[in-house]
């Protein structure tokens, strides 16, 4: 009967509701693709936690090893929406044995490549240097430019978390060089690694122009992790030249952007700049309230955000005579 349902139904029908009438009808091979494309639309109204489930309902009507690969690597990805590190470790274990089974050379880089960027958001730098030049080492000559510049990109984003400017350049340059004509997305990336870099070494203006480019770069329209990233840098960098209106307007619509995305922890990073935005222009109200939203947002032992607003907190607590003048 749901197999009949299923393969009566007409035009328009959700494909979760055709998916499951296949897989209570005993086909969960014509099920599994319609549990991907309910995901993937899932996604794309970032309901990341209906989606995630929808990948996993693929996972269980078998999936064959290939394309299970590809769900659990979106799974991956929707941890980091759902800041789920546990779940995320889990679905990079799970990526390592279908990764085994496989014995593709692309599939070993592309784990390789996610583990690295698993490694610097834990801030272990070297193990996820270590990892690229790994995979690089083992598969270099067989890589397209979508899995190497992968690799490169996070080889070069944890050197530069190290402060080997030098080196990370040379990775995200030759990254920048595979990207910049084909993969729009990576190559945004790349150019949020070398803003960086410039950001780290002081040079507000030079990252605030990368920033701004790794926006650019995207087609229009796009809404991502990385171009609200990108956003809250540049209002970071405006902030610190001392263009504190433009440095408002980047973080009002780098926060509206984190929100329609659902990005808790990203909305913590920006609204630390927001408070210390304020700090600056000595609006103590408005610091103490950003201040007390912006903790409650921030990832828990986290550094990022918590280096901004740490000082302002210690500034909230010994009172307005600690404004600047």
């Amino acid at each position: 009967l749901h197999a009949g349902l299923a393969a009566l139904a007409p035009a328009g029908t959700p494909a979760g509701t055709v998916a499951r009438h296949f897989e209570l009808g005993g086909e969960p091979n014509r099920a599994w693709p319609l549990w991907v494309q309910a995901a993937r639309e899932a996604e794309g109204l970032f309901a990341h936690a209906d989606a995630f489930a929808l990948y996993g309902r693929a996972l269980t009507c078998g999936a064959p090893p290939r394309e299970a690969f590809a769900v659990r690597v979106a799974r991956s990805e929707l941890c980091r929406h759902l800041d789920d590190e546990p779940g995320r470790e889990a679905e990079l274990a799970a990526l390592a044995q279908l990764a085994a089974g496989l014995d593709d050379a692309g599939c070993w880089a592309d784990l390789a490549a996610r583990r690295a960027k698993w490694h610097t958001e834990r801030d272990e730098y070297a193990l996820a240097v270590a990892e690229v030049r790994a995979a690089l080492a083992r598969f270099g000559g067989a890589l397209d430019d979508d899995v190497r510049s992968a690799l490169l990109l996070e080889g070069g984003a944890a050197l530069a978390c190290l402060e080997d400017w030098p080196a990370s350049a040379g990775w995200l340059q030759e990254a920048l060089t595979l990207t910049r004509e084909r993969l729009p997305v990576r190559a945004s990336n790349v150019l949020y690694w070398l803003g960086y870099g410039a950001y780290r070494s002081g040079e507000f203006a030079q990252a605030e122009r990368a920033y701004r480019q790794s926006m650019e770069v995207l087609p229009p329209g796009t809404l991502s992790r990385g171009r609200v990233l990108s956003l809250w840098k540049v209002g970071a960098c405006l902030r610190r030249l001392g263009q504190f209106c433009e440095a408002a307007q980047a973080l009002r619509e780098a926060d509206d952007s984190a929100r329609t995305l659902n990005a808790r922890s990203i909305r913590g990073l920006i609204v630390a700049e927001q408070a210390a935005l304020a700090f600056d222009q000595g609006e103590w109200e408005v610091v103490s309230a950003l201040a007390a939203e912006a903790q409650t947002l921030l990832t828990p032992g986290g550094e990022e955000g918590w280096d901004v607003l740490r000082p302002l907190l210690a500034a909230l607590a010994a009172g307005p005579v600690s404004a600047p003048g």
